[in-house]
């Protein structure tokens, strides 16, 4: 009698686990409204799971595993850290398919978000098109440009399988003493709003049916008031502020240990932590602080629900990995407008043997003595100097020196007529910037009541206010011992995380 029953309890059993897999979920329907997909997703979901969409980290610390075990909200590249050496377009949409096939595999199948830093261009990614720095995109004054630009940059990124960028910098920096002040359009904030057009060039056009006040945003604020002498980047402290998506995901970047950091900043509204390579001990004590009640879980769904939000309107759930069919866009911007503001890659040196007419005798010496100079008996000289490369913390400074090239400006200029060409991502620069006479000075911006620069905010644009002696160019020197300082608003360095 026992022996007679267990087929049939078989077929039972069989029946139940083909009506388990085969359950209707509703998050899992593209037909569904995004927010009943993200309520019942969240409704099965674990505190572990919750706290890993919180969390990003950096493709170095990344594995396909660590994705599915931890469910890990969200990858990304800091500055440098690419699959390969001049990885193609194909190498990136592998690297970003491998990352995401591993939080395919979790529990609830919940996509990852790549991101990468994209402040001009897609920088990260070689043969992509570079555009100038922020802060020499806000000495153009042109919203309309830097419209296209944001359109560019986004085409690239996309064609690596990127669909997220750190993108615009939105800071108003008012102390170039910060070694980021290169990465903001201006110390005038309505420059800087201005210059937010970029937005609609990387995400597209506000759609006409979208509600006011929720459209899709991009990029990334620092609230910044200048350096503090005890440590001056406290990215951690001042933060900032990554909104992508209809609704907002608050993204804190931090070096701090988290218990320091967590219950402040968490209950204040940080949804997504990028750490971005410690994500145990960031797992561990944040699951310590909801579970002793530091950390309400009101605001732990607080915060995954906005991250789930981003994800089903970007339309990670349905279509979560990137293919190859945009690979091509990937150093092809070739429209005349967006051609004539890429940096191409030149050296000074090989554009002024470039613009030069072919008689003239072009000498480089990288570091020439007041001898040299005097025995060639020059017409003229250029001579290029400017700041050390840096990028981010390295760019801190109290006293804003350049490197030691004051001799070498005096043996040329105390020879032969000059020119000298700056290079600096700050002050050093003229358009979007005050230029302080001293450092005692700072932070000094347009609008203090002690302001009293070298040079004032938007004295280029102004210029109709003094009475140079000719055009600023190379056909133009000054009688020594005057030096013309042609302000080239570059920044030379990589970026790390952002």
């Amino acid at each position: 009698m026992l022996l007679s029953r267990l087929p049939l309890c078989f077929l039972l059993l069989l029946f139940l686990i083909t009506s388990v897999s085969s359950e209707y979920v509703t998050y899992k329907d593209a037909k569904q409204p995004v927010a009943a997909r993200v309520k019942d997703l969240m409704s099965r979901m674990t505190l572990e799971e919750k706290i890993g969409q919180m969390v990003q980290i950096d493709r170095t610390a990344a594995t396909a595993e660590i994705m599915k075990d931890y469910s890990i909200g969200s990858v990304l590249s800091g500055g440098g850290s690419t699959p390969l050496p001049q990885a193609s377009a194909e190498d990136w949409v592998n690297m970003v398919n491998d990352f995401q096939k591993g939080s395919l595999a979790s529990r609830l199948g919940i996509p990852m978000i790549y991101g990468i830093d994209a402040v001009h261009g897609h920088n990260n990614v070689y043969n992509a098109t570079i555009f100038p720095h922020n802060v020499g995109l806000g000495a153009t004054r042109d919203p309309d440009l830097v419209k296209r630009i944001g359109a560019a940059t986004a085409a690239e990124s996309r064609a690596t399988g990127i669909p997220y960028v750190f993108a615009p910098c939105i800071a108003v920096c008012r102390d170039p003493r910060w070694g980021r002040c290169y990465e903001s359009y201006s110390e005038d904030h309505k420059v800087v709003q201005s210059m937010t057009e970029i937005i609609l060039g990387l995400q597209g056009d506000i759609p006409s049916d979208s509600r006011k006040g929720v459209p899709y945003v991009g990029g990334k604020c620092f609230n910044n008031h200048g350096p503090i002498p005890a440590g001056m980047d406290k990215n951690a402290q001042t933060g900032f502020v990554s909104q992508i998506g209809r609704g907002l995901m608050n993204h804190l970047t931090t070096t701090c240990k988290l218990h320091l950091l967590c219950p402040s900043r968490c209950s204040a509204g940080i949804d997504m932590v990028m750490l971005p390579l410690n994500h145990t001990e960031f797992i561990d004590d944040l699951t310590s602080l909801v579970k002793s009640n530091v950390i309400s879980m009101d605001r732990i769904d607080d915060a995954v629900g906005r991250i789930l939000l981003v994800k089903f309107t970007m339309g990670l759930f349905d279509n979560p990995l990137a293919d190859l069919s945009l690979v091509n866009e990937l150093g092809s911007q070739q429209a005349p407008e967006i051609q004539a503001i890429t940096i191409e890659g030149t050296t000074i040196l090989s554009a002024i043997r470039s613009a030069v007419d072919p008689s003239t005798e072009v000498v480089y010496r990288g570091t020439p003595d007041a001898e040299f100079v005097k025995s060639n008996k020059f017409d003229y000289a250029i001579v290029a100097v400017g700041e050390a490369p840096y990028a981010e913390t390295a760019g801190d400074s109290m006293t804003l020196t350049m490197l030691n090239l004051a001799q070498i400006i005096k043996n040329v200029c105390g020879a032969v007529k000059c020119v000298v060409i700056i290079i600096s991502g700050r002050p050093i620069w003229k358009l979007p910037r005050t230029w302080f006479k001293t450092v005692d000075q700072l932070p000094m911006n347009v609008g203090d009541p002690h302001y009293d620069p070298l040079y004032p905010f938007d004295l280029d644009l102004k210029l109709n206010q003094f009475q140079p002696c000719c055009q600023v160019n190379l056909g133009c020197v000054y009688r020594r011992p005057y030096i013309v300082l042609i302000m080239v608003l570059l920044m030379i360095g990589s970026y790390f995380t952002g």
